[in-house]
C-alpha cells in the first residue's frame, strides 16, 4: 500500500511538472490535453496562471499524500488528510466524467482527445483518487 501511495503521488508530482511546463509556454503533448468537440474545436482555452495553479495544487496534494511518512504534527496532518478526502472526491468526480465529453462515461468518443482521455487521462484520474483515498484512509497507520 504504501508503495502503491508513492508511486501515484510521484505521478502526480510529474503531471504536475507537465502542466508547470504548459503554463511557462511549453507545447509538448499539448494537443491532445484539452477536450474537444466532434467538430475538432477545443471546449475551452484554458490560461497560462490557470495552469500554473493547476500545477501547484498538484505539487501540494502529492506532498499531502506522501506526508504521514515524514511530517508529524498532528494538526499539520489533519489539515493534510481533509486536503486528501477532498481530492479523493475531486478525482473521482473526473474519472465519471461529466457524461460527455470527459471521463468513462463521455458520449463524443472520436476525438483526439477522447482517445488519449481513455488510455491516459481517465486511468490518471482512477491512480490519484485511490491514492488520495488510501492515504486519507490509512494516515495514522503510514507513518
Amino acid at each position: 500500500m504504501k508503495l502503491f501511495i508513492i508511486f501515484g503521488s510521484f505521478l502526480m508530482f510529474v503531471v504536475a511538472l507537465v502542466h508547470l511546463y504548459w503554463s511557462l509556454g511549453g507545447t509538448m503533448f499539448i494537443e491532445r490535453a484539452l477536450p474537444e468537440k466532434p467538430d475538432g474545436r477545443k471546449l475551452f482555452k484554458p490560461t497560462r496562471a490557470g495552469t500554473a495553479i493547476v500545477g501547484i495544487v498538484l505539487i501540494i496534494v502529492s506532498m499531502a499524500a506522501t506526508s504521514p511518512f515524514y511530517i508529524h504534527d498532528i494538526r499539520l496532518l489533519y489539515i493534510f488528510r481533509i486536503i486528501l478526502m477532498f481530492f479523493c472526491v475531486v478525482f473521482f468526480v473526473r474519472l465519471v466524467g461529466d457524461f460527455r465529453y470527459v471521463g468513462l462515461f463521455r458520449k463524443v468518443r472520436n476525438t483526439g482527445f477522447a482517445e488519449y482521455d481513455i488510455l491516459v487521462y481517465t486511468p490518471l484520474s482512477l491512480v490519484f483518487s485511490v491514492t488520495c483515498g488510501l492515504s486519507a484512509y490509512f494516515f495514522n497507520s503510514l507513518a
